[in-house]
This record gives structure tokens, C-alpha cells and sequence, in this order.
């Protein structure tokens, strides 16, 4: 079952608005089912195309369905639902309805699926309360104590406060007439003010009502309730009736014993038992929903059924007696059984269970067997008979399970029993030394320090020497030889050492570590290699002498040797020393000796001359960038009701055109603010447009900066213009745009919607 913890309208409308009748808060329709909670709506059904099958707001900043609000203002206090739409009153005392053709039921202008529509009602003359007959209008009442009907003839559209000199208490509507009862409990039937006649039925009268279109109710204080099609001939329905309601065409009765039963007759003769509620003066409303007869009790919803039961259905707002507790003995501070102070709602210091607000039982063990210090009941220990702890856990308070072991497989002395390393020490070793079997050796066979019986520790090294081998030369596995395959001395089964020398002191290539081989008492060896395997020796020179390697290259791979020139001879420049280039000519490829001078005495740098002739040139430019701006900014489109002048913005305009250029504006409404309606007796009102300017306009360029309402009626009118055929200086200038209605004797404070637009036009000539 799903609670929703919402508040509905409460002491703040009431207070605000001592007359405001509140509606039953919960009702059902074609659309879905409706409540009212805090001032919101929610629904369940399809509304605006949007289907839900939980309570979800319809109103509000968290509404799922995308209806528009912006006429909606105050808080909401009633709600109406009707087959042609929904129907809600704030505490302004406006009432708004959402829905196609919800207007044919409510007033007011045409409905629609997404907006909120005004129907009746203002701060001036606020509703009061409505009394709603679906599918036929509705009574609006209002503060001054008047009512007007929606539907009806204009004979009987508007009631006043009095039927006969007696106070109206309520009117409903039917399909051609109306039914009162006055503040008395007199009854009266008519189809205007002016012709209500009284009729006499046995008691005073205290409630009426509608069902369907046509046929009228009336309850009496002594319970028995009446019916009539024509207002004149009344028969008694139902005796010992509390109160009554209609839902989805039904008529629902709430006898005084609290039994429920509906009618689906158009006139009730028959009735079918629904259920039984446990206080008829309790019940708000009884609807027909989907899930079948729901009644609202209280602040919950109950759903009642033909055998007699009555279940909790949905809380809207959970009801609490004084004492703080809930129709379910919840208290509303803990959210248990037990208040504060751990007393329940009959005064007990134990639940329904045998438990106190701590969850034990007076010998001091919870409903699962355990004590407050996790001692189970029957095993007295921390572990029940199936091992585990009050939590459910494998593991007790000191993190083993009942075998002594921990969660990871720690044993009491701190072991893993799968790995047999010790939680403490992070090796197979105890704090003294001990593995998990109390031998001072691990699983492979080394003691706490590191080394086995022989003296070699897990890296292979030996205690007593520090090498690989022991004092007699052999290894830990019983090696002359290491791991890479040397002896204790240092040589290999070859007789080299781990740098590749012998006893001689000369590697496998016949070098010593000098870099001399020794054949040839050189850097080089027998083949004119290096002991590197290099060309080059340490000074850089081959075996022959040469800078340069079989590559042409030299030992750091340059194609020029110190001298500047590469094995050929060549410089950088492709000559050689006798200044002759390797094209065959005195000149390179780009006509220059080597000395660096063209066949026209012009040298290299393009600036000195020698016995020759050199050209140089000037040019000369001249660019303004062409420049044509038009900006505007936006700062308001709201008037200022006490009529002064209000900017709406500001523009910018920069040219340099020597053509110049045309700002236009034009008038969408011809210099009045036209009203959308004229409901309440809109009229347009005019307005004119003043400019002002700073910064500077061009030599040649018009301005017409005012402009009264009569002019913008005639359509464009020009505000920047070239006044001849060129402009001979460029426009850089800023304006304000101002706007100035014409309205006298505080027009601008009235009722109504107005608007209008204005389009500013730049032209590049």
C-alpha cells in the first residue's frame, strides 16, 4: 500500500477567508480521480494526454502535465470535477477550470486541454463557494452574499441573499430549475429568484442535491431522504440516512450505523449495500472509481466492499489524535507504535506484540531471541543454533564465526589457514617466530630471519659469506656454478669473467679493457675494426686515416669534415678550393661566385654593388574599411501604470557608406496598444515614441526623432534618412527609444491585456 504525507487545506485558508465553503477534497470523473493537499492538485487518470496510474500533482511547480499557470494566482481550496473538465477555487476567491468545453459547465471563456482558464471570480467580488451539479452548471457565491448560475435563462441567472426575507444557505442547479434551502431549513423550488415557491416536507431540511440532471435531493434532520423529478411531488427515498453524495452518476448514502449503500436509479428507489464505514459523521465522500467504492475518511481513503470490510486505500495526510497517533497507532514524532516518551496509544510500555520502544519483551529478549547485549536466548552465546550473530552475521564481535574462524580465514592466532600468513607480521611467522604449525621453519623451508638450514636465504645468498656460495664455493642448490653460470672466483666454465675478460685480462675478440687489441697494439684490429666494432678510433679517424667512414659520413655522421668540405673535396656551397664550382662554372646554381658576386657586380645580400647596377621599388596603399552596423538591446516591454515615459531599449547605428543608409519603424497596431478581449470594457489606448540621440550622424544624413500616435497609424515612418544624393561624413551614434502612453484618468490601471509591436528597419543604401 502506498501513504502519501500531504497536508490539505487547512486553519490558513479558513482564517484568510472566514466564508469559504471547502468541497470534499476527493472526487472521480471520467477524467481519473482528484484531490486536493496543500494547496495542489494531484490526479490519477489521462489529463492533457498525460496518463498516470499513481497520485501525481497536477498543479504546482512539480506538476508532470504541462498546463499552462500563468493565469492561475492564490492557493488551491476546492476542487470540482465534471465529465467536460476540472474546475478549482483559490483562496482569491477566482475560480479556474481546465479542459475542452469545460466552459459549457463552469463559464467563463472556452476551455482548452493545457490552460488554466479564468471561469469566475476576482479580488473585487471573490467566490465564495460553488455548488456544482455535473453535467448540468454550477452556483457561484460570492462575499456580498450573491449568486449567479452558469446555463441558465437570463430570468435566473443571478440570485441575491434572500428567498422571502429568509438567508440563502445553499442553492443547487437542476437541468431547468433551482433547488434552495435557506439558513431555516426551508425548501424552495423555482426557475428564477422572482418565482421560488416553498415546499413543506416532514423536518427541517438540512442538505440538497442533484442527481443526474433533473432529479432533486433533500435530507432532512431527522434522516430521511427525499426525491423528486418536478420539485412538487416528493417521495421519501431512504430513512436514517447521515449524509449523501453523487459520483459518476450514483447516488451514495451513509446511514447512521455507518452502512454505505448506492443507487444507480435515476429516481432511488433500490439500493445495493456497498459496505460499512466506522463513523458516517467521519466520511467526506464516498466516489466510484476504478478500483471500485473508495471513501474518504477522515484525511485517508478507505476502500469499502458489499461483505461488510473496510481497508485502507491511500493516505492523503495522515490524521492524528491528540496524543499524536494515527488512525494505524503510529505516533507522528517517532514514526513507531511508541511517543517519545515510550508509551503507546493505549498508555502501554508494550506494543501489540509484547515489545517496548526498544524492541524487547520484559525478559529482555527481541522477537528474534536476542538480549541487548547479543546473547541469543537459546544457545546463550553470541551465535544462534544455525551460527549466526544478531545480525544475521557468520561472525561474532570479534569477527570469528562459531568454528573460530574469521571472515577472511583467520584463525584465532591470527593465521590465514589457506595462505598461513599471520594478520600481523604479513609473513608465515608469529610475533615469536612460529609458523601456523609452531615449527620455526615456513613451508619452504626458512626461519623468521630469512635463511634456511644451510645458510641461504630465499634470494640465494649465504649468511656467512654474503655471496652465492658458501665458505666450500658452492651454491645454494649445490652448484659450483650460479644462476648466471659463474663460479665463486668470478669465471665462467670458459674461462672469462662477467665482463667477458680471462685471466690475461683480453676478451673474446683479442682487445683489453684499454681498447688495444693486442695483435695489432692498436685501436683497430686485424680487419680495421674498433673493439666498439666502430670504423673510427677515439680520435675520429678510420684505419687508413681518413675523417670520412665507407659511408662518405664522419664518425658523428656529417657530410663535411672540420676542414668544411665532404670527401669529395666540395664546401657547403659545391666548391672546391680552387673556387670552381661542381656545375663546371665560377657561379652556382643560383648565378653567385664563390666569394659571393653575380655576373652584374650585385652581391648576395641584394644590397652592395660592384662595378654594377641594383633596383628597388615603392608601393603605396591607401584602405578604410567599409563599415555598416545597426544593433539593437531590449531593456523592457512593460508599461509604467502612473503613464510616465518608459524606454523599452536602445539602439546603435554606425555607417560610412558615402551612400548612405535608411532606418525605418513601423507600428504593428498603428501607435495603439490594442486589448485582446473586451470582456471588461477594454478600449485601445494610443501611444507616441520619442528618441534621443547621442553621438554623431553623418554630414547629409536626416533625423526624425518623435513620432505621435496619429503618424504611426498612417504605417513607416522614417527615423534616419539621406537627405541628398551622398553622405560626406560617417554616423556613429547610440539612441534611446522611448515610449509614452496616452492615457488619462489612470486607464493604464485598469483591467486588460494590451499590446503592440514595433519593427525598426536599417537599409544599406
Amino acid at each position: 500500500m502506498k501513504y502519501l504525507r500531504k497536508t490539505i487545506i487547512g486553519a490558513l485558508a479558513i482564517l484568510a477567508m472566514p466564508t469559504m465553503v471547502l468541497g470534499s477534497g476527493f472526487l472521480s470523473n471520467n477524467y481519473g480521480d482528484f484531490y486536493i493537499s496543500e494547496g495542489v492538485v494531484y490526479f490519477r487518470g489521462t489529463v492533457a494526454g498525460v496518463a498516470s496510474t499513481e497520485f501525481q500533482p497536477l498543479t504546482g511547480s512539480d506538476r508532470i502535465v504541462s498546463t499552462s499557470e500563468s493565469s492561475l494566482s492564490g492557493s488551491i481550496v476546492d476542487l470540482y470535477v465534471d465529465n467536460q473538465g476540472v474546475a478549482v477555487l483559490t483562496d482569491r476567491g477566482s475560480v479556474y477550470k481546465l479542459g475542452t468545453g469545460s466552459e459549457g459547465i463552469f463559464g467563463g471563456s472556452p476551455g482548452t486541454e493545457t490552460n488554466w482558464r479564468y471561469a469566475a471570480g476576482s479580488i473585487m467580488s471573490r467566490v465564495v463557494a460553488v455548488e456544482h451539479t455535473p453535467g448540468v452548471g454550477v452556483v457561484y457565491q460570492y462575499a456580498n452574499g450573491t449568486r449567479t448560475l452558469t446555463n441558465a435563462d437570463s430570468d435566473s441567472q443571478q440570485y441575491g441573499s434572500y428567498i422571502n426575507s429568509e438567508p440563502i444557505d445553499k442553492i443547487v442547479r437542476t437541468a431547468t430549475q433551482e433547488l434552495a434551502v435557506m439558513d431555516n431549513g426551508n425548501l424552495y423550488v423555482g426557475s428564477s429568484n422572482s418565482n421560488m415557491g416553498q415546499v413543506g416536507l416532514s423536518g427541517t431540511v438540512k442538505d440538497i442535491g442533484v442527481l443526474g440532471t433533473s432529479t432533486m435531493l433533500a435530507l432532512t434532520d431527522s434522516g430521511d431522504l427525499y426525491t423528486s423529478t418536478d420539485g412538487v411531488n416528493w417521495s421519501i427515498s431512504n430513512t436514517s440516512i447521515a449524509k449523501f453524495n453523487m459520483s459518476q452518476g450514483k447516488l451514495f448514502v451513509v446511514k447512521s450505523d455507518g452502512q454505505v449503500l448506492s443507487s444507480d436509479e435515476l429516481v432511488p428507489v433500490n439500493y445495493t449495500a456497498q459496505g460499512q464505514v466506522d463513523s458516517a459523521d467521519a466520511v467526506t465522500s464516498i466516489q466510484e472509481t476504478g478500483d471500485g467504492v473508495v471513501a474518504y475518511v477522515g484525511n485517508d481513503l478507505y476502500s469499502i466492499s458489499a461483505d461488510g470490510s473496510m481497508s485502507h486505500y491511500y493516505t492523503i495526510m495522515p490524521t492524528y489524535d491528540a496524543n499524536g497517533f494515527d488512525l494505524f497507532g503510529l505516533h507522528r514524532d517517532t514514526g513507531t507504535e511508541f511517543d517519545p516518551s515510550g508509551m503507546t496509544v493505549n498508555g502501554n510500555a508494550y506494543d501489540s506484540l509484547g515489545y517496548d520502544i526498544n524492541g524487547y519483551n520484559s525478559d529482555g529478549y527481541n522477537v528474534s531471541g536476542w538480549s541487548a547485549s547479543s546473547v541469543n536466548q537459546e544457545t546463550g552465546t553470541e551465535f544462534d543454533a544455525n551460527g549466526l550473530t544478531i545480525d544475521g552475521d557468520e561472525y561474532d564481535s570479534r569477527g570469528f564465526d562459531i568454528n573460530g574462524l574469521s571472515a577472511n580465514g583467520v584463525n584465532e592466532s591470527g593465521f590465514d589457514i589457506a595462505t598461513y600468513i599471520h594478520r600481523d607480521t604479513g609473513t608465515e611467522f608469529d610475533s615469536n617466530g612460529l609458523t601456523i604449525d609452531g615449527d620455526i621453519y615456513d613451508q619452504y623451508g626458512y626461519a623468521v630471519d630469512g635463511y634456511n638450514g644451510d645458510g641461504f636465504n630465499r634470494a640465494g645468498i649465504n649468511s656467512e659469506t654474503g655471496t652465492e656460495f658458501d665458505a666450500s664455493g658452492v651454491s645454494s642448490d649445490g652448484d659450483l656454478y650460479d644462476a648466471d653460470g659463474y663460479d665463486s672466483i668470478g669465471y665462467n666454465a670458459s674461462g672469462y669473467d662477467r665482463d667477458g675478460y680471462n685471466t690475461s685480462g683480453i676478451n673474446g675478440d683479442g682487445f683489453y679493457v684499454t681498447g688495444v687489441h693486442s695483435t695489432t697494439q692498436s685501436e683497430f684490429d686485424t680487419s680495421g675494426m674498433t673493439a666498439d666494432g666502430d670504423e673510427f678510433d677515439s680520435n675520429g679517424l678510420t684505419q687508413s686515416g681518413s675523417v670520412f667512414g665507407l659511408d662518405t659520413l664522419t664518425v658523428d655522421d656529417n657530410a663535411y669534415g672540420p676542414d668544411g668540405r665532404d670527401y669529395e673535396g666540395y664546401d657547403e656551397g659545391g666548391f672546391l678550393a680552387d673556387k670552381v664550382h661542381k656545375n663546371g662554372t665560377v657561379y652556382d646554381t643560383d648565378g653567385y661566385t664563390a666569394d659571393g658576386w653575380n655576373e652584374d657586380g650585385v652581391f648576395r645580400d641584394g644590397a652592395r654593388v660592384k662595378n654594377g647596377h641594383l633596383t628597388k621599388q615603392f608601393k603605396i596603399d591607401h584602405h578604410v574599411a567599409r563599415e555598416s552596423y545597426f544593433k539593437t538591446r531590449v531593456i523592457t516591454a512593460q508599461l509604467n501604470p502612473s503613464g510616465a515615459a518608459v524606454k523599452l531599449g536602445t539602439f546603435t547605428v554606425r555607417n560610412n557608406s558615402r551612400d548612405g543608409f535608411d532606418l525605418s519603424m513601423v507600428s504593428a497596431q498603428g501607435g495603439i496598444l490594442q486589448p485582446d478581449s473586451v470582456l471588461d470594457g477594454e478600449v485601445p489606448i494610443p501611444y507616441s515614441v520619442n528618441i534621443k540621440q547621442t553621438g554623431s550622424l553623418g554630414q547629409g544624413v536626416d533625423s526624425v526623432l518623435t513620432h505621435a500616435s496619429d503618424a504611426l497609424s498612417n504605417g513607416q515612418v522614417s527615423i534616419l534618412s539621406r537627405a541628398g544624393s551622398i553622405v560626406s561624413s560617417a554616423t556613429d551614434a547610440n539612441f534611446d527609444l522611448y515610449v509614452n502612453a496616452n492615457a488619462l484618468g489612470g486607464a493604464l490601471d485598469m483591467a486588460g491585456t494590451y499590446s503592440d509591436v514595433l519593427t525598426l528597419t536599417y537599409t544599406d543604401i
